[in-house]
């Protein structure tokens, strides 16, 4: 696997199928998918915590809002970085197929901070705690993401 430092990454699966480019397809789009859920969850986590954190009501138009984004840009930036076939059934199901997708990270914080700019260009100060906290939790599942891998390489 190529380096993912700096990249937030997910693994698609699907089922086996008939033809195995079917199943390429199939697994990137669940890849993807993966990955936009996690950024989902991760803008919310931070969009509450910067509205908590100011005494403030959490405005859920601008949490989902923000989410909706953060998909989007996933959608758009995310790259599939390697394919491949379980024939044996060695890591699940026989035959399944599998994709690994990955986004960069700055690139990510940086689409989010755009868009969030444009749809609320009054928020100036909460669009900019947004993009601080959210290259924060990036860094922080980075970090998590190595060392589950270290831990599962030993």
């Amino acid at each position: 696997m190529g380096d993912t430092k700096g990249k937030l990454c997910a693994m698609g699966t699907a089922e086996p199928t008939f033809y195995r480019e079917d199943g390429k397809i199939y697994a990137a789009e669940n890849a993807r998918a993966q990955l936009a859920q996690t950024l989902s969850v991760r803008v919310q986590t931070v969009m509450v915590d910067i509205q908590t954190s100011n005494s403030q009501d959490v405005d859920q138009a601008y949490v989902m809002q923000a989410q909706s984004f953060a998909t989007d840009a996933v959608i758009a930036g995310a790259q599939i970085i390697s394919y491949w076939y379980d024939e044996t059934g060695s890591r699940g199901r026989s035959k399944a197929t599998y994709a690994l997708a990955c986004i960069d990270t700055n690139m990510s914080v940086a689409e989010l901070n755009s868009r969030l700019q444009q749809a609320y260009p009054k928020d100036k100060d909460k669009n900019q705690q947004v993009r601080e906290r959210a290259k924060a939790a990036f860094d922080a599942l980075e970090k998590e993401e190595a060392k589950n891998t270290a831990a599962r390489l030993k």
